[in-house]
């Protein structure tokens, strides 16, 4: 019965370890989106944000903004989650 007793206790440390380590990871992983810089920010109707990197010109991020206007997917009003 010894012999069982450590085998349970072995195999639940195992377990809290195996969860604390994937929290850890999990955690890291949040931390790491944090301040995140997403590039610059152009804004439109208000409150609706276009963010664009150097990858892209300004001129061709407008173009897509103004193209999210027109076609409505940026809206006046705010929607609710």
């Amino acid at each position: 019965m010894n012999n069982l007793f450590k085998y349970n206790i072995a195999k639940k440390t195992l377990a809290l370890s195996i969860f604390l380590l994937i929290v850890t990871i999990l955690f890291s992983f949040t931390l790491s989106g944090c301040g995140t810089n997403y590039g610059e920010k152009l804004t439109y109707l208000g409150d609706n944000e276009l963010y664009y990197t150097s990858n892209v010109t300004k001129s061709e991020a407008d173009k897509l903004g103004s193209y999210l206007v027109k076609e409505e997917f940026y809206s006046r009003f705010k929607r609710s989650s």
